[in-house]
């Protein structure tokens, strides 16, 4: 025979409900404070990334203007050399 249980028949342990409910609530301020933190964190390195990456990009657009020049040069003294001869 199956036996039905009532809510008569649960008890409830409201002090123990209530002390879980502080403890979730605890953790998920110290979640919140711990992603609020990490986010901070990820935005300063996206931040300094950026400032490295223009940094190397104005570096490599220096390089190629020397280099630029510096075969500018060589194709001159090329040029030269071939009007001599």
């Amino acid at each position: 025979m199956e036996e039905k249980i009532t809510m008569e028949d649960k008890i409830f342990d409201f002090a123990k409900t209530r002390d879980a409910l502080g403890q979730l609530s605890t953790s998920l301020i110290e979640l919140e404070s711990s992603i609020k933190i990490r986010n901070s964190q990820l935005v300063a390195e996206k931040e300094k990334n950026k400032t490295v990456l223009a940094e190397k990009e104005l570096k490599i657009t220096e390089l190629k203007n020397i280099t630029q020049i510096a075969l500018n040069k060589i194709e001159n003294i090329n040029n030269y050399i071939d009007e001599v001869l």
